[in-house]
């Protein structure tokens, strides 16, 4: 997509956007960027999510990362709706690696395509065991103590207290 010289620019100026960006956020370095090369500024944030990015590993998917991402999933996919990024996201936090949306839509896309592993409808037990949920609860659930049995799933108990109604009379 980009030649040699165009990387070049490109790269010197992300690290000078990044270097900025703690000073004073800039909001469009895509399309500062598009000023500069014969690129639109959505081609140029694609290119950077998918290759341009220093911290990208380009290494294959392992195993686990592959299981991680079917896991995953089938977890929280929203109809047909997945959050790349979120995932992306995980995977970085539960193996260190900072993946390319590219390779894991194709990973799961070709997965799917050949048939060999349909997404399950709930993650295996494995997965569930060991990813951190913390971020993604909405439930504000009391810590456990060292009193409480920590394998006893916590009940939710609502809150029935009724306001007092105070009655006014007019004479």
């Amino acid at each position: 997509m980009l030649t040699e010289e165009q990387k070049s620019i490109f790269l010197a100026e992300m690290k000078r956007f990044e270097q900025l960006k703690r000073n004073e956020p800039i909001r469009d370095p895509y399309v500062r960027l598009s000023r500069i090369l014969p690129f639109t500024a959505r081609q140029l944030c694609t290119y950077y999510r998918n290759y341009g990015n220093p911290k990208l590993c380009h290494d294959p998917l392992d195993e686990r990362e592959k299981q991680f991402i079917i896991n995953w999933i089938s977890l929280y996919r929203r109809g047909k709706s997945i959050s790349w990024m979120r995932l992306i996201k995980d995977l970085k936090s539960q193996f260190g690696l900072f993946r390319s949306e590219n390779a894991v839509k194709n990973f799961y896309y070709s997965n799917q395509r050949s048939g060999a592993a349909e997404t399950p409808a709930l993650p295996s037990i494995s997965f569930m065991l060991t990813f951190n949920f913390v971020e993604y609860t909405s439930l504000n659930l009391a810590p456990i103590t060292d009193k409480q049995n920590p394998f006893a799933l916590p009940t939710l108990q609502p809150d029935f207290k009724q306001d007092e109604i105070k009655l006014q009379t007019h004479i």
